[in-house]
């Protein structure tokens, strides 16, 4: 299992894909971690709090940089098209789950506001964190 954080770099990226490929090349299943947010890659997983995203096949790529810059891309592109569809903003977390304690856990990332330059920046939380969280209490 190898752990990603969701906000990396795409060097980041590309340096635990290298190491991937240098190690023991196979197939991962890109999965989203639902009691930290984190993403991870699993060979296997039945485990109930993980939500699959998406899948790279390092098992019949060869070694060279632009594999890896591809892969890195892909892996990418999985992560921004989960969290197009799964980001809220505090305001809506407030309005739609109320205020129980699921801000900390629920956290993803900070980004700058969109609507308005002056204000302050917005804070985002994963819904299925959250529906996580409210499913176990």
């Amino acid at each position: 299992m190898i752990t990603i954080n969701r906000t990396s770099y795409i060097e980041e990226k590309r340096e635990i894909i290298k190491t991937a490929l240098s190690t023991a090349p196979k197939n991962y299943k890109t999965m989203v971690d639902l009691r930290n947010g984190n993403i991870i890659l699993v060979e296997r997983s039945k485990a109930k709090y993980y939500i699959q995203i998406g899948q790279l096949r390092l098992s019949s790529v060869a070694y060279t940089n632009k594999n890896i810059s591809a892969l890195a891309s892909e892996l990418t592109a999985q992560i921004k098209s989960y969290n197009k569809v799964s980001l809220i903003c505090k305001s809506h977390v407030k309005s739609e789950y109320g205020s129980k304690g699921l801000l900390d856990a629920a956290f993803v990332m900070t980004v700058d506001n969109p609507h308005y330059k002056c204000a302050g920046a917005m804070n985002l939380y994963d819904k299925n964190v959250i529906d996580y969280y409210l499913q176990k209490a």
